[in-house]
């Protein structure tokens, strides 16, 4: 994270759990699955705590100390709630579609969320205790 930005950090967790997606659905071209599912469960493993890493850590640098339950609390409650409307969403589309292509179609969109993070150009976060130090001088 010191080397990239907090967005690029996200992008490359995103993109790896992408990709891992995809071959989670390697069975859909009548590839034997296994071997493939576990080497995209062990990159699921490796991207996933690139992206909670840099998300936490962005918003305890962003946020105030005072308010960092608050704001931890509602987003918990930003990434939860979208998630359990995904699912329900995954259930019902499972009945209709093959599941693979669902898992193929997550990954997709995963790796151009990624790309889009990856070759952004966001600012980086201002730490809020300097911000308030700046202020109140």
């Amino acid at each position: 994270m010191r080397r990239a930005s907090p967005a690029a950090a996200q992008g490359f967790g995103l993109g790896i759990i992408g990709l891992s997606s995809l071959l989670m659905a390697v069975d859909y071209l009548g590839i034997v699955l296994m071997p493939f599912a576990l080497v995209g469960v062990f990159f699921a493993g490796v991207g996933i705590p690139w992206m909670v890493v840099a998300t936490t850590t962005t918003r305890q640098r962003a946020t105030p100390a005072r308010l960092q339950g608050r704001v931890g609390a509602a987003m918990n409650v930003a990434l939860t709630v979208p998630q359990l409307a995904s699912l329900a969403t995954g259930a019902g589309l499972a009945l209709i579609l093959d599941y693979r292509l669902l898992i193929v179609g997550a990954g997709l969109v995963m790796l151009a969320c990624a790309a889009s993070l990856f070759f952004s150009r966001l600012p980086e976060p201002v730490d809020a205790d300097q911000t308030a130090v700046t202020e109140e001088a």
